[in-house]
């Protein structure tokens, strides 16, 4: 993750509580990160489920636990 992208977040999340740390949580105690796990973490950071789920997508590491559940199609992305 680029400095400037860890310096953001740590402005607006608070240090060492980046998206991708939540995640890295998640997927950790649950052994992958579900579409209930995505929209929980989006309700607490107040943010958008699609950003959340594309940094679940984006990290290979992340990526290769496999996201459960329904996933939205690429309109809902967007909304």
């Amino acid at each position: 993750m680029s400095s400037n992208l860890i310096a953001l977040q740590n402005r607006f999340l608070g240090a060492g509580e980046t998206i991708y740390d939540r995640l890295a949580q998640v997927a950790e105690e649950q052994g992958a990160i579900d579409s209930a796990a995505i929209d929980q973490l989006a309700k607490e950071l107040k943010l958008p489920p699609a950003i959340i789920r594309s940094v679940a997508k984006f990290y290979d590491d992340l990526r290769s636990l496999r996201l459960r559940g329904p996933q939205p199609d690429r309109r809902g992305l967007l909304g």
